[in-house]
Formats: structure tokens, C-alpha cells, sequence
């Protein structure tokens, strides 16, 4: 995106744009409607995904050292662009879902993340 950030600093990615958020509910000019839902484009919104990973993951596996979680958050991402690392996406999108079953392959099921009736899956 036209706001992110590139170059061989860059260690993970992970979606920026339009991405479902709460919004503040009287108008402003990110939301001139003043309704509760929406979608931003932002990189602060991409790192809070990276940010709530690490936090699952540390939650999850309260064991884990820093330098095996970056391990794990490098290996599970999804290579964009060119194959390896690169300056674009660094070692690639953030997976949570890999990155889960990555750590404990038992504990994770597809049925664990199933949608049911109209509730949105975000």
C-alpha cells in the first residue's frame, strides 16, 4: 500500500487495508457518518494484528522465548512476492493459523474457526 513501509528492516507483514474496525460514533473525517463499524487502511492496524498474534501465542504458550516465537512468526508466514525474504513483505504475510498450529499441530482443529449461522467471520 501507498502508506506502508518498505525496505530490509522489514521482518513480517500483514494486512493494512480495509480492515473491519470500530469507529468513533460522532463524525469526524475518518468517519464523517458517525456510525459505530467500518473500514480503515492503516499501518498501525497491521502491526496491532502482528501485536495480537505475539500476545495469543505468549498467552498460549507462556513458556515460549522470544527468540523461538520469531522463529515460528517468520516460518509460518505466507512468502509474498519474491520467493525468500524481501524488502516488500520481509519474510512474508502474518498466518496466525499456522503459526498456531505450527506450535501445537493437537491443539487446533478447522472445526476451531467454523463460522455458524449469520455471524461474521472477521
Amino acid at each position: 500500500a501507498n502508506f506502508s513501509n518498505y525496505g530490509q528492516w522489514v521482518t513480517l507483514s500483514a494486512p493494512g487495508q480495509n480492515l473491519r474496525s470500530t469507529l468513533p460514533t460522532s463524525p469526524t473525517v475518518l468517519n464523517p457518518t458517525g456510525t459505530p463499524y467500518g473500514t480503515l487502511s492503516t499501518s498501525s492496524g497491521a502491526a496491532a494484528q502482528v501485536a495480537g498474534a505475539i500476545a495469543l501465542i505468549r498467552s498460549s504458550f507462556p513458556g515460549i522465548t522470544l527468540p523461538v516465537l520469531y522463529q515460528h512468526l517468520v516460518q509460518s508466514a505466507d512468502d509474498l512476492g519474491p520467493t525468500g525474504r524481501d524488502p516488500m513483505f520481509g519474510a512474508g504475510r502474518l498466518n496466525t493459523l499456522r503459526l498456531v498450529t505450527q506450535l501445537n499441530p493437537n491443539r487446533v482443529t478447522t472445526n476451531s474457526f467454523q463460522r455458524t449461522g449469520n455471524t461474521p467471520f472477521f
